[in-house]
């Protein structure tokens, strides 16, 4: 890939991690309670979902930046 396609790609990447936080953050504010599965669970899945993204978008804008 061209290195402002990886650069692209890390930024959605790490945008799409703090929608996620973001909207996990807002669904357990005002979000329903009666989820057949357990707040710890989706807080887990979401905090994971958002530290997986920010590593993955930072090693891409770091190889988008190193191909300069």
């Amino acid at each position: 890939m061209k290195k402002e396609t990886l650069k692209e790609l890390g930024k959605g990447i790490i945008n799409f991690g703090n929608a996620v936080g973001a909207l996990s953050v807002v669904n357990g504010l005002f979000g329903k309670a009666n989820n057949d599965i357990p707040s710890l669970i989706i807080a887990t899945i979401a905090v994971y979902i958002v530290i997986s993204s920010y590593i993955s978008g930072i090693i891409l804008l770091e190889k988008g930046e190193k191909d300069d």
